[in-house]
């Protein structure tokens, strides 16, 4: 079991009409926290998640700017992290029409645990 904790959080320049983001979690083994060594064991996961414009100013529209930054941010949680992707792109090929999240219940502070397997080596 590990907690993972929101570091860092980036929205880059747009790329053509995709809009990019950036989610870095500090990974902590749940039995070494308030130890002494539990900096040196938790280590940093980076998030890269690609949306299209299509999706974001198509389907989702009804978003505000912050909206989407939340709700980029719960996919990077539930399509990233748990499920150990590194990159996530999201079209409107990949991605329900209709915005599966509520952004008003979306915290960026939040600190969860996760149970997870060690990460799969080669292709997946």
């Amino acid at each position: 079991m590990f907690r993972f904790a929101l570091e860092e959080k980036n929205w880059w320049p747009k790329v053509e009409d995709d809009e990019r983001f950036h989610f870095r979690f500090r990974k902590t083994p749940i039995e070494k926290l308030g130890r002494p060594d539990e900096e040196s064991s938790s280590e940093y996961v980076d998030v890269n998640v690609r949306i299209s414009g299509r999706l974001a100013y198509g389907y989702w529209k009804h978003l505000d700017r912050e909206s989407l930054f939340k709700v980029v941010y719960q996919f990077a949680i539930d399509e990233g992290i748990a499920k150990q992707r590194d990159r996530l792109d999201l079209t409107s090929f990949t991605a329900p029409e209709r915005c599966p999240y509520d952004p008003a219940k979306i915290n960026f502070g939040l600190v969860f645990e996760l149970e997870q397997d060690a990460r799969p080596i080669g292709f997946v």
